[in-house]
């Protein structure tokens, strides 16, 4: 988990030879202000973020539709990722679709117990307004 207050961290999870998770919000490198990219003595004079950047992690991006905007995208860009997997149930933009799981496949996978359809028409009804399909 990164944390700010830590940033000589990163340097054990850029130089550790063994597979690395790190949990960061983008709003902790999105900002050209963020101490992440700012130079710090405790890493020889570099910015924290140069650690991730020599990684070439494999960035996993949790409801990406957030992150549509300029500045977000610039900021991923930045991390110098390998690849960007997006993950997310409401994509707005579909960008190189890998897999997708939609509510009929998750019932037939037993990952859902069931599927619910509201209508906004009752059956039977007769007094009240008719809706045209």
């Amino acid at each position: 988990m990164y944390d700010s207050k830590r940033v000589s961290s990163l340097r054990s999870f850029a130089i550790n030879n063994t597979i690395q998770i790190l949990v960061i919000n983008i709003d902790s490198f999105a900002k050209d202000e963020n101490i992440i990219n700012k130079l710090n003595d405790k890493l020889t004079g570099k910015k924290p973020i140069e650690f991730i950047q020599a990684t070439s992690p494999v960035v996993i991006v949790d409801e990406p539709q957030n992150m549509e905007t300029d500045i977000r995208k610039k900021a991923i860009e930045n991390l110098n990722p390998l690849c960007t997997l997006r993950y997310s149930a409401t994509h707005t933009n579909r960008y190189n679709m890998v897999y997708s799981l939609d509510p009929v496949k998750a019932y037939d996978h037993g990952l859902v117990k069931q599927i619910e359809v509201d209508s906004i028409v009752t059956e039977n009804d007769f007094n009240n307004a008719y809706l045209l399909p």
